[in-house]
């Protein structure tokens, strides 16, 4: 065994001597070899190695090759320096082209020299110490020697003639001071891995570490060569380090440490190999916690599962409050929250989240999501009817933040929501620098449409009609060219160039590859249609309409158009069935339920009517009107209860409204007939002193003037009615305040204002109007007055009469007994019908009316032309009155033994399943009773 290197390993002066001593065998291949004191002699006379001969850190301060052979070949004098050729270029001087390699009998030569050496301690003190930057020139002079060039790697290239063998015996031998030393270096075998860990990652000779020490290792090949043809097994190579002895320690303790390092960082990766699969290597705990519920709960939102989304970003912001990422977090909840609201959200619901989205814009104001959300609060503003707000929401977006997320979509809900503000310029500034700024987003054609609407509203139709038309062009195949088409169609709609329209439309229709978006298209037409007076065709198209679209939210206009195109027709009947179905169908449309309640009324259901007009208004109608008449029509019924609920509704929710100013009166009037006389009178006196100069102070002194004067307080009612007298002087503003108490409930105060009106200071639609609700009014009162002014409205004011008004002063003249004026006056509807089919269903009511009358008075010969009449008006087999008309006329003829006549009626009637059908079967046998005992046809030979 080796003893300790502390010990046992050669000093760095007998390591020089040893590699000086490499060359230094004369020419002659057998000649002895040199003893140490030669070698010391030649190192002391032959080399010189100085601070000079250092190479710069660069050069890794080593020798190069000549500067090794220069000294052993004499050709350098002590004291010159060593400038000779390299080995690479020139043979070795005194080296024969027939020299051998080393073998193994002068290897044993060399270790037993190595032996005498040891046994001599006065040899260590005859050797110089070389300079420690030669030795490293030295090493570096070494040529490269790779593990795959092992069993070379004792010769020399392949163009040198090899160094003779005894010199190189001689020169090893030599140099040895002790065997231990020669034994551990031969068992020093080390692979190229174990060369590369121990020199540097750069490898051995002129690619080492340029701060490598000048002690650092040379590599010498100790393998065997071949000898007379017989291969020796290769003994692998050995490392010889100057100095190996004294570096053993720190070589050791570098592995050591080395390898330490290597199994603590090995362990830590096995360790922690959760932490570094993915790129967040060092995310804390919470972070982790956050992440994984924001990954969860976007998977969970994709699928529409929000409350499951909610509840795991809930348990996952209470189990780490205090993350870095809680932002994301609370974004994505209030994202959950925004989905599941409803198109119309609940007024609690929408607070909660406002206030939610508040908290966060004020506390992650810096998060990338932020615009995000208020863009979500501006159009939850919208949804519940507040677009003030959403419009502040949106400035606020577009003026404090650079380039916000969905920029587009915040321009977009900007213009709509300025449009509906009425604030055509704003909207249209927004919607172009939308498409001049986005191009390309998937809303720019939208906001072109609103732009054009915009510019509607300013009064460009040019710029709209152009704006319309390139979206038209751009998208034949889309929704939003058929939504293009129709608004093109109706700039042309709305300046009465109905024929353009239908045009425009029909090519629309004819052209179009798609249905999408083409139910406006089909309304638009049906309605231009009915403008020009082509209401078959319009009727085609809407049941088109209905057809091909069943289920979308236009049906129910296209089913209330309908309904007015069958009442224009004369089949009044039939569209009030239409209207009813389309109330029914669409619970939720506003304009289905208005139209029934139009029916219901004229039917005399006022109750209903009321009903329906409420369900309008909770439908979104937005219309005062509709609780003004529910209430007016609740009144009708005596339901003074639900009128003043009503009323009081109409001022809550549309406070501000010409609507509500009347509902005011209306109600102050409940409150008097309640016996709350003080509430009433304190109403009327504020309304009155807040309109005092307004052309409304007018109803209200006369509802005041009415009040004092059923207290009994004439002086007080006749100090208003001064006031009235004084604001007279404006007769329009008298006359309408004046019809609106008369067709509203205060009727006693409109007939007191009344006398104060001069009809012919008034224009003709206003005096007609004046005329008509008085006459109305003053039935109940005084008949013959009311004919009178029934009929200066009706005889004096032609173009402004319609149908349905002839049909109040038919009564009266019924009333009146002037059957002569009565049978004018239905003459007149008849002829008017002719040419106008919207005037059926006034025939038809008339000549009922007229016909009853004749009836009652046992007129039947007149009674049966009357009823004939209503022949002409008959325009759906259906209605209830025309049964009537045919079961009456069948029994005047009846009564007049007109019985031929008489029994095809019954017949028609019997097979019409109206509610006359029963009574016109009987009726009918009777009749066949008759015409047999009249022997107008023969019995049955069998007796029937």
């Amino acid at each position: 065994m080796p003893e300790d290197p502390q010990k046992s390993a050669p000093d760095d002066d007998t390591n020089g001597a040893q590699n000086a001593a490499g060359d230094g065998q004369s020419e002659d291949s057998d000649s002895p070899l040199l003893d140490q004191s030669a070698i010391d002699s030649l190192l002391e006379g032959e080399v010189s190695l100085t601070d000079d001969s250092q190479s710069e850190p660069g050069d890794d301060a080593i020798l190069d090759q000549s500067a090794i052979h220069a000294p052993l070949s004499g050709g350098a004098k002590s004291g010159e320096p060593v400038d000779g050729p390299s080995m690479d270029d020139t043979p070795l001087d005194g080296a024969d082209a027939d020299d051998v390699p080393l073998d193994d009998a002068k290897l044993d030569d060399i270790i037993g020299a190595a032996e005498v050496a040891k046994e001599d301690p006065s040899a260590d003190d005859d050797i110089d110490v070389p300079d420690l930057a030669a030795e490293a020139e030295i090493a570096d002079a070494i040529p490269d020697i790779g593990s795959e060039n092992v069993a070379a790697a004792g010769a020399a290239p392949s163009d040198e003639q090899p160094m003779d063998q005894d010199l190189i015996d001689s020169l090893i031998s030599d140099a040895q001071v002790n065997e231990p030393a020669i034994e551990e270096l031969e068992e020093v075998v080390v692979t190229e891995e174990d060369a590369e860990i121990a020199l540097g990652d750069e490898g051995w000779g002129e690619g080492a570490d340029s701060e490598a020490s000048p002690t650092e290792a040379e590599i010498v090949d100790l393998d065997d060569d071949e000898e007379e043809g017989e291969s020796k097994p290769s003994k692998g190579f050995s490392i010889s380090f100057p100095g190996f002895g004294e570096s053993l320690p720190k070589i050791a303790a570098s592995l050591l440490f080395g390898i330490a390092c290597s199994i603590t960082v090995f362990s830590w990766l096995i360790l922690n190999e959760h932490r570094l699969s993915n790129s967040d290597k060092n995310v804390a705990p919470g972070d982790e916690i956050i992440r994984r519920a924001v990954a969860s709960a976007e998977g969970l939102i994709e699928d529409g599962l929000y409350d499951r989304a909610a509840l795991e970003l809930d348990d996952a912001v209470t189990a780490a409050p205090n993350a870095s990422n809680l932002n994301d977090a609370r974004y994505l909840k209030i994202k959950t929250q925004y989905l599941r609201l409803s198109e119309t959200p609940d007024a609690s619901d929408a607070e909660r989240l406002l206030a939610s989205m508040g908290t966060f814009a004020d506390q992650a104001s810096d998060h990338p999501r932020v615009t995000e959300v208020l863009r979500w609060r501006g159009d939850i503003y919208d949804r519940t009817g507040i677009p003030l707000a959403a419009l502040g929401v949106y400035n606020d977006l577009l003026t404090n933040y650079v380039s916000p997320l969905d920029g587009d979509r915040i321009l977009l809900a900007a213009g709509k929501s300025a449009l509906q503000l009425e604030r055509p310029q704003q909207a249209a500034d927004y919607l172009r620098r939308l498409r001049q700024e986005y191009p390309s987003s998937d809303v720019a054609d939208e906001a072109g449409l609103y732009q054009g609407d915009a510019y509607r509203e300013l009064g460009s139709r040019e710029k709209a009609d152009l704006i319309y038309r390139q979206i038209a062009v751009s998208n034949p195949a889309a929704r939003i060219g058929a939504q293009a088409f129709t608004r093109q169609a109706q700039l042309s709609f709305d300046d009465g160039e109905y024929d353009d329209a239908i045009e425009l439309l029909e090519t629309r229709l004819a052209t179009a590859t798609t249905t999408d978006g083409n139910e406006d298209a089909y309304l638009l037409l049906a309605r231009s249609l009915n403008a020009t007076g082509q209401f078959e065709e319009s009727e085609r198209v809407l049941r088109e309409l209905t057809q091909f679209f069943p289920d979308n939210p236009r049906t129910a206009e296209a089913l209330v158009e309908l309904s007015k195109v069958m009442e224009s027709r004369g089949r009044r009947s039939e569209a009030s069935n239409i209207a009813r179905q389309a109330a029914q169908r669409f619970p939720k449309s506003s304009e289905a339920l208005e139209n029934a309640a139009v029916f219901l009324a004229q039917a005399g259901d006022e109750r209903s009517a009321a009903e329906s007009l409420l369900e309008a208004d909770a439908a979104g109608a937005d219309n005062p009107k509709l609780l003004l008449d529910a209430a007016k029509h609740y009144a009708e019924t005596g339901e003074t209860k639900k009128a003043q609920l009503t009323y009081e509704q109409l001022l809550e929710s549309y406070g501000n409204s010409p609507e509500a100013f009347d509902g005011r009166i209306e109600l102050a009037g409940i409150y008097f007939d309640q016996g709350k006389v003080q509430k009433s009178i304190d109403w009327l006196e504020d309304l009155a002193a807040v309109n005092a100069d307004g052309p409304r102070a007018v109803p209200v002194l006369i509802a005041l003037s009415d009040r004092y004067s059923r207290l009994g307080l004439n002086d007080r009612a006749a100090e208003y009615q001064k006031k009235v007298a004084l604001i007279a002087g404006e007769q329009p503003v008298l006359a309408n305040a004046t019809v609106a108490l008369l067709e509203g409930s205060g009727v006693e105060s409109g007939l007191a204002a009344a006398h104060q009106v001069d009809v012919d200071r008034l224009p003709d639609p206003l005096a007609y109007q004046f005329l008509r609700a008085h006459g109305v009014a003053l039935r109940t009162v005084d008949g013959r007055r009311a004919l009178a002014q029934l009929e200066r409205a009706y005889n004096n004011y032609p173009a402004d009469r319609k149908p349905d008004d002839a049909v109040d002063l038919l009564e009266l003249y019924l009333t009146a007994d002037r059957t002569g004026a009565a049978r004018a006056l239905v003459m007149d509807l008849n002829a008017a019908a002719k040419s106008d089919i919207s005037a059926a269903p006034a025939l038809l009511e008339a000549t009922v009316k007229w016909g009853d009358h004749l009836f009652e008075r046992r007129d039947f010969r007149a009674a049966a032309e009357a009823y004939a009449l209503a022949d002409s008006a008959v325009t759906e087999e259906s209605d209830p009155l025309t049964a009537w008309a045919k079961l009456q006329q069948a029994n005047a003829k009846l009564q007049l033994r007109d019985v031929t006549e008489s029994v095809p009626l019954l017949e028609e009637v019997s097979n019409s399943g109206s509610i006359w059908s029963n009574d016109a079967t009987l009726r009918q046998s009777y009749a066949e009773v008759e015409r047999r005992l009249a022997h107008e046809e023969p019995l049955s030979p069998n007796g029937d």
